[in-house]
């Protein structure tokens, strides 16, 4: 525990915060940025915002409520992940630094530039488009991460771009010859080590999870093509750097028909 001491909010993932941390590197008075995935209530602080203080009361809530089940919750979470995260060695994929017991938590490797979604905006925001190059970039390296984690057997569930995170990437306007692109697939607690018949199991994003997974709430059998399908929204954002079917108000009924979400000219 003295090892790693925990600093300032990042943000909110779906299994709890996440916050920025120093480590110690072992051996040695050297110290590393880390990223903290919380896997049990904690505290966001003193410069927290509303929302994230409310968060933070509606989990602890319902972690006194019923200790042993959300303890128990946060320990499979934990397992699960790391069964994933301790086989996996590969350029693009977020390494795991250790496990914090008190409380109880992930340590990842930070991500200087945070998640790829913020980036996004900040285009939006600027008027401006990814470069061909920034595009082409990080479609590969994503998709070398995915081709990475099929190889091992194990089915992603939830490409997006919250799920990216950016260690270097041009900024609107900017040459690509300046600064290159660097992007890690991070987040592997929803994802799952498949036999060659398949998996179950209901997971994922509205408007990026595959229809098969959709169509029987995760009941049949579906395979690492389920990727694929995320894989093809997620390059939809980077397109238009806008969420698939954003706005839309059915959602699932609208894949299940086949319905895909629309380019203008200029994005073809």
């Amino acid at each position: 525990p003295n090892s790693l001491v925990r600093g300032k909010l990042l943000g909110r993932g779906a299994f709890g915060f996440v916050f920025k941390g120093t480590c110690r590197v072992r051996g040695s008075n050297d110290t590393i940025q880390v990223a903290m995935k919380m896997l049990q209530p904690v505290q966001p602080g003193p410069n927290a915002s509303q929302s994230a203080i409310i968060a933070y009361k509606g989990a602890q809530g319902k972690w006194d409520r019923d200790p042993l089940q959300y303890a128990s919750k946060a320990y499979c979470t934990a397992r699960q992940e790391l069964n994933i995260l301790l086989t996996l060695r590969h350029p693009h994929i977020v390494p795991l630094v250790g496990v914090c017991t008190r409380p109880l938590a992930l340590v990842l490797d930070l991500a200087p530039l945070g998640a790829l979604d913020a980036t996004l905006r900040h285009y939006r925001r600027t008027g401006a488009t990814l470069t061909p190059y920034t595009l082409q970039a990080i479609i590969l390296q994503v998709a070398k991460a995915i081709e990475y984690l099929h190889q091992q057997h194990i089915i992603y569930r939830d490409l997006k771009s919250e799920n990216v995170l950016v260690w270097s990437i041009p900024p609107p306007f900017h040459d690509h010859l300046e600064v290159p692109v660097h992007i890690k697939l991070a987040d592997y607690g929803i994802s799952r080590l498949t036999l060659p018949s398949g998996t179950k199991g209901f997971g994922g994003t509205e408007g990026f999870m595959a229809p098969e997974i959709m169509r029987y709430n995760g009941e049949e059998e579906y395979t690492e093509k389920v990727d694929c399908f995320s894989f093809g929204m997620f390059i939809y954002e980077l397109l238009t750097l806008h969420q698939p079917f954003e706005s839309h108000e059915s959602v699932k009924e609208c894949i299940l028909e086949g319905g895909r979400p629309p380019l203008t000219h200029r994005e073809t």
